[in-house]
């Protein structure tokens, strides 16, 4: 009798010791879960952060029908026109914020992009990266800048301009 209430002693010790490191296992994986989850998140909501920060304040167009989305790194520009458009010229300026133009990124050229032709309904992207002085990309990416992005061609009926300013 007390050998069979020792072994019955022995297996509920070792059915419980199996039953703890599952549950130790079970919560180590749920604490890396949920820290991946943590990191993941704040990777996703500063990207959308960045993205959302963002807003077209006005845009204007002479002959263009366009659609242009800045997604903070670059420009998206799609032509919604039912014309090609040829000799087309992209320039892209960070704009001062009231009387700060003395900003390092401000010093640059504006860029310059051209492509020779976006047929109707084609898409084109424009790189935002401002440029400092001497042509090469500027660090400062903390505080956003506004952009204006300005865009000329030549179409059917002549010389086209659609210009847009986002804050």
């Amino acid at each position: 009798m007390k050998n069979a209430i020792y072994q019955y002693i022995r297996r509920k010790i070792r059915n419980n010791s199996r039953k703890n490191c599952a549950r130790f296992l079970l919560i180590i994986a749920m604490l890396c879960t949920i820290m991946l989850l943590s990191a993941t998140s704040d990777t996703f909501q500063s990207s959308r952060t960045a993205f959302q920060s963002y807003k077209l304040a006005n845009a204007s167009s002479i002959g263009l029908n366009t659609y242009v989305k800045f997604t903070g790194n670059q420009f998206l520009i799609i032509n919604h026109s039912v014309f090609d458009w040829t000799n087309v010229k992209f320039e892209v300026k960070a704009t001062p914020v009231g009387d700060n133009s003395s900003e390092e990124t401000l010093k640059g050229e504006p860029g310059v992009f051209n492509a020779p032709r976006i047929r109707a309904g084609g898409t084109y992207t424009a790189s935002a990266m401002p440029l400092a002085a001497g042509g090469r990309p500027s660090v400062q990416a903390a505080a956003p800048l506004p952009y204006q992005l300005d865009i000329s061609c030549d179409t059917p009926q002549g010389q086209s301009l659609w210009c847009g300013h986002w804050q």
